[in-house]
């Protein structure tokens, strides 16, 4: 039971994280589109800062559910 409640957590966390990654990706397509057709303002530099940011935090989260994952399956080879 305590390995679900943990594979829980860390897919919980991946998965919020990949969220706002993409959220925050799309506001930033939009706001190039609506630029780009005149009609809009660019995003910032800080809006680019704040999406690699969110795309690093993701990246954390989904090596720690790739290690859990290989954690489990080693201790369970030998079963």
């Amino acid at each position: 039971m305590q390995e679900y409640l943990e594979w829980q957590e860390l897919t919980q966390q991946w998965s919020k994280s990949l969220s706002k990654a993409r959220i925050k990706e799309a506001v930033i397509a939009d706001r190039m589109n609506s630029f780009l057709k005149g009609n809009g303002c660019l995003p910032t530099m800080q809006d680019l800062e704040d999406v690699e940011e969110l795309w690093r935090i993701h990246v954390e989260h989904r090596t720690a559910l790739n290690r859990y994952v290989a954690e489990v399956i080693k201790r369970n080879e030998s079963k």
